[in-house]
């Protein structure tokens, strides 16, 4: 799983993408740059348009070590199949421990099952 980084000095964020998110979290996608706590989900950007991926829900947390299916999410976004979502959050959700992230076939805590193919999501998290 590929995450890339682009800083923005502009915006005092950084754009991360993952091009094919599934269980296997991405953790602690904020690590790059900064402490890990002083960071804030500005906007999460799902692309679900790949052939069969079906529904779809990010999980996003606020640990550098998610278990996926037993960690409680801090958010769940559901995304339709063939779609792209955002969510535009202006003020920034803030995340103390670590922004990680998966995307799986069912909500909840519970789900874990893979998506059928793969899902682009990025996001766009300022420091403070």
């Amino acid at each position: 799983m590929a995450l890339t980084a682009s800083p923005s000095s502009s915006l005092n964020a950084l754009i991360y993408k993952t091009t094919d998110l599934n269980s296997t979290p991405v953790v602690d996608i904020s690590a790059l740059p900064g402490d890990g706590t002083s960071h804030y989900l500005e906007q999460v950007i799902v692309v679900n348009t790949t052939g069969g991926a079906g529904d779809v829900y990010v999980k996003l947390y606020d640990t550098k070590a998610p278990t996926v299916g037993t960690t409680d999410p801090d958010l769940v976004l559901f995304v339709k199949a063939a779609t792209t979502s955002s969510l535009l959050i202006p003020d920034g959700l803030p995340f103390a421990a670590g922004i990680s992230s998966c995307a799986v076939t069912t909500g909840g805590t519970g789900g874990t099952a893979n998506p059928a193919a793969a899902v682009t999501v990025t996001y766009v998290v300022r420091t403070a």
